[in-house]
């Protein structure tokens, strides 16, 4: 079996090192539920907590203006 969380971890830790400005990684669902993330280790990880917190309103505004293509994956950079 496929450890899945290794692999993230492993794939978000190698990003995060080749691209020195992106200080944390989240990745959720549909639905807004946080399936996986990363930080450097010097990232507070209550700072991300309030960004997520402030960025999933707007998320829910993206996600209802293309409710009507059929897209299966995007990206959303702060």
């Amino acid at each position: 079996m496929i450890d899945k969380g290794a692999h993230y971890t492993e794939l978000f830790n190698n990003f995060i090192f080749d691209t020195p400005e992106v200080q944390a990684i989240i990745v959720s669902d549909y639905g807004g539920l946080i399936i996986a993330g990363e930080r450097r280790q010097d990232i507070d990880m209550e700072i991300v907590s309030v960004l997520t917190a402030v960025v999933n309103p707007i998320l829910d505004v993206i996600r209802n203006e293309f409710a009507f293509k059929k897209f299966g994956t995007a990206a959303f950079d702060t």
